[in-house]
């Protein structure tokens, strides 16, 4: 598999050539350094690994078990894999971990979907060749693991790619270890060969709890409302203020789809409340509407997966017309300046008889409370 008496160290670049922000380099033996932490001999049960193989398990696990998006979506926050060798023979095993995450193990990795992650670089190599010694080599007795550690930075061994989690999800991983023959050195006599597969395992990646903020969580859902802008002015008439447009999204803070009613939504699904300083600031009307509902359709009831979330922003301003559901509407006119609340509540309290309308989502949601200023028409 490798030259003899030789050690493939790897001196390279690693270029994030997608990134928008530039270009980072860092070298194999840095991130070797920093990756592989040193074996550490445990005395434990058997673990819950991979299959054994000649007298050995493989078992990965992680630290911590899951993690959470960053706060700008760029990707996740980084992870720690742990690769557990334990031997389950009555006999000592000598185990080759001579370049052990560069030529002894391959990783893959399986996320929940192709939008999930994205290339962000690609790994060149320059060979520097260094002998192997005594200690990668290492013997474990009967019972005994020898654990190494490797920090996730989106490369995996085995894969020139460096990949950006982009999305949350649950992110599959397994791990491979190889050793066709005996290397052809004397520190080698008496290895370990064969082929080794650990255990699937499952990182949950979440997401930002700061992005998904809103109003409280309901059986796995959020609302949350938001603005182009918190802050308006008078006309230069007096008579009300410059319209602010509004945004209501829908975040899946669970670990299951979750399929939401938006049949007739901004007739029937959304009742705003808007508190004003005083009786004097606001004129408010209120408007029914005289309509017969369109049938529901497929496309009404948008599914929303774990960690994403399902936005809605047509016809919502403030000031403007404001739904109160039950195909009525209030009106607001902004009559002086000052410090304005809003917020939204959304209604799927019954079922819809039809066949894609099956284990929608039930209840009532409240945003957040949005703050909007109004300020005088010259911004005093």
């Amino acid at each position: 598999m490798l030259p003899s008496k030789i050690k493939m160290l790897v001196a390279a670049g690693l270029v994030l050539g997608l990134v928008a922000s530039g270009v980072g380099a860092l070298t194999y033996r840095s991130l070797a350094k920093d990756n592989e932490a040193p074996g550490i001999q445990v005395k434990k049960e058997e673990p819950k690994g991979g299959p054994i193989v000649n007298g050995l398990k493989l078992t990965v696990s992680a630290e911590p078990a899951e993690t959470a998006m960053k706060k700008d979506g760029s990707n996740a926050e980084p992870f720690r894999f742990k690769l557990t060798f334990t031997n389950v023979s009555d006999k000592p095993i000598k185990l080759d971990a001579y370049d052990l995450f560069w030529g002894r193990v391959t990783g893959k990795a399986t996320p929940p979907d192709a939008d999930s992650i994205k290339g962000v670089g690609g790994i060149g190599r320059a060979a520097v060749f260094i002998k192997p010694v005594a200690a990668d080599f290492p013997e474990i007795k009967p019972g005994q693991s020898l654990a190494k550690e490797l920090n996730y930075t989106g490369w995996l061994p085995g894969d020139g790619t460096v990949y950006a989690i982009v999305k949350p999800g649950e992110f599959r991983f397994k791990f491979t270890y190889a050793n066709a023959k005996e290397m052809d050195d004397p520190l080698a006599k008496g290895s370990w060969t064969g082929e080794l597969a650990s255990n699937e395992l499952v990182i949950k990646v979440k997401a930002d709890e700061k992005k998904a903020a809103g109003g409280p969580e309901v059986k796995g859902l959020k609302l949350t409302l938001s603005a182009d802008k918190t802050e308006t002015f008078m006309q230069n008439d007096g008579k009300n203020a410059q319209p602010i447009n509004l945004k209501l999204t829908f975040t899946n803070v669970s670990d299951k789809p979750i399929k939401l009613n938006a049949h007739d939504f901004i007739w029937n699904r959304l009742k705003g409340d808007v508190q004003a300083p005083d009786a004097q600031s606001v004129q408010v009307g209120r408007v029914a509407a005289d309509r017969i509902a369109v049938a529901p359709k497929a496309e009404d009831f948008p599914e929303i997966k774990p960690g994403q979330s399902w936005s809605f922003d047509k016809q919502l301003a403030f000031p403007g017309r404001v739904p109160l559901s039950s195909d009525t509407f209030a009106t607001y006119a902004v009559l002086k300046p000052g410090d304005f609340k809003i917020k939204f509540t959304y209604l799927s309290n019954k079922a819809i008889n039809a066949p894609f309308a099956e284990n929608m989502w039930l209840g009532e949601l409240v945003s957040n409370e949005l703050a909007i200023q109004v300020k005088r028409a010259d911004g005093k």
